[in-house]
């Protein structure tokens, strides 16, 4: 069960709107359009004692005043906790700076945080800019991490990595982990497996051997440990690593920046179907839409998760280390066919109140569990089962159409001819026949 609020904003206005796009409640109403006033959009003085439960009380009391949407809410604390969950479609608005994940529900001595307790928040875009493309989940996952934030140690981020991998796989589960470093500490540690962690490729500003690199291993999920910058005033974006000569000559700045339209061509035409940005900005709202919102319309990977302001590495830390096994158990609970489709705001709810225990756990005054949000293409997602990954798929046409332009050639060139275009790439059961029919049950 869920609810989809949209937040928009008119062409040559200052305006934003918040309004009822879709719920499963039966609530009836005539569901007018809130006017999100300048004043809301701007951020509280986070310092202030009890700042993050007023910002929710704030929003909470914004969504009483139309009174249809007052009932909604009304609706939903008496719901079963988790058993609704409410997701924002952003259009690109002033409203996408607002921190709606610490909507508050005040009741007595009894309030509570929507987004820790009940009904989980997360964040949907608009219509990605071309058709999406197809989302596999094969076995195994693979997960590459690049882990190389310049000056603030990774180690407890790979650690954690590495110890959910290894939890998932003895529980049965199919998982490969690859991370990518420049990291001294990581990389000569003598309990690392260079079958795993591999030193993060490249020179200074030369991109072409990291791209590479992802291309080979092609993730699923691929999650990002580095310095994230969102720039006020041009709305740029980008991602920060170290090589390993940045950490050994004590530099200041990594030498690989890879920015937002880099990494949207990287995503794109790959398997990714979920980046992690663990990293500071990944989520926060400039001119441009933040760097999490942008991968999911124009990369199409089916979700991106992001923090909308800067993260101690510690707490990065507590977000992976409480992210993971709950993402392992959701794509297990797919491959068994137990469960048919995702919810990415639920995966949030237990990092979040990991990240709200180890900071006091009191939520009213600690801001770093709102620091996670997740933009999704769609809520619950459900993947299109395909038996080749998308690359596969792509070359798998290339022969295809080979194969039907080649038909003066005899058998045995045609036979060559399929050869040089799959072998070592596509598995042998699904080549297409010589006339370049497929086998039935490939797609």
């Amino acid at each position: 069960m869920r609810t989809i609020l949209a937040l928009t904003q008119e062409s040559n206005s200052p305006d934003a709107f918040l309004q009822l796009e879709d719920t499963s409640l039966n609530v009836a109403g005539d569901w007018k359009a809130l006017r999100i006033g300048a004043e809301l959009c701007q951020p509280p003085d986070w310092d202030t004692p009890g700042a993050v439960r007023e910002r929710g009380r704030a929003l909470r009391e914004f969504c009483a005043s139309e009174p249809s949407l007052s009932l909604l809410f009304t609706a939903i604390q008496a719901l079963d906790p988790g058993s609704h969950q409410i997701y924002f479609r952003h259009k690109g608005s002033a409203a996408e700076s607002v921190d709606w994940e610490t909507l508050y529900e005040p009741n007595g001595d009894n309030g509570r945080f929507l987004a820790l307790a009940g009904c989980p928040i997360g964040r949907i875009t608009r219509l990605p800019l071309r058709n999406a493309g197809p989302h596999t989940i094969p076995k195994p996952l693979r997960l590459l991490a690049i882990v190389s934030a310049l000056g603030e140690s990774g180690v407890d981020e790979y650690r954690a990595l590495r110890d959910a991998v290894a939890t998932a796989v003895a529980a049965g589960h199919e998982v490969t982990l690859r991370v990518l470093t420049g990291e001294p500490a990581i990389l000569d540690d003598p309990g690392t497996d260079p079958a795993v962690v591999q030193p993060l490729p490249g020179v200074p500003g030369d991109l072409r051997a990291l791209q590479s690199a992802v291309g080979d291993f092609d993730p699923h999920v691929l999650h990002v440990f580095a310095h994230g910058v969102a720039e006020e005033g041009s709305g740029k974006k980008w991602l920060e690593f170290g090589l390993r000569s940045d950490w050994e000559s004590d530099a200041t700045t990594g030498s690989l920046q890879l920015h937002e339209e880099q990494l949207a061509n990287l995503l794109q035409a790959r398997s990714t179907w979920l980046v992690v940005l663990n990293c500071c900005n990944g989520g926060r709202a400039v001119e441009t839409g933040p760097l999490a919102r942008r991968l999911v319309e124009v990369a199409q990977v089916a979700a991106v998760i992001g923090m909308v302001a800067p993260i101690e590495p510690s707490d990065a830390t507590i977000f992976t280390r409480g992210f993971y096994p709950g993402l392992f158990e959701a794509v297990q609970a797919l491959l068994d066919e137990s469960a048919a489709s995702i919810d990415w705001a639920e995966l949030l709810v237990k990092p979040r109140c990991d990240l709200r225990d180890a900071n006091g756990g009191l939520a009213d005054n600690v801001r770093s569990w709102a620091l996670p949000v997740v933009y999704a293409l769609a809520a619950p997602y459900t993947p299109i089962w395909y038996a080749l990954s998308p690359p596969q798929l792509r070359r798998l046409e290339i022969a295809r159409e080979a194969l039907a332009k080649a038909a003066n050639l005899g058998p045995k060139h045609k036979r060559l001819l399929r050869q040089s275009l799959l072998e070592g790439h596509v598995p042998e059961e699904y080549w297409p026949e010589l006339n370049g029919d497929l086998q039935e049950g490939v797609l």
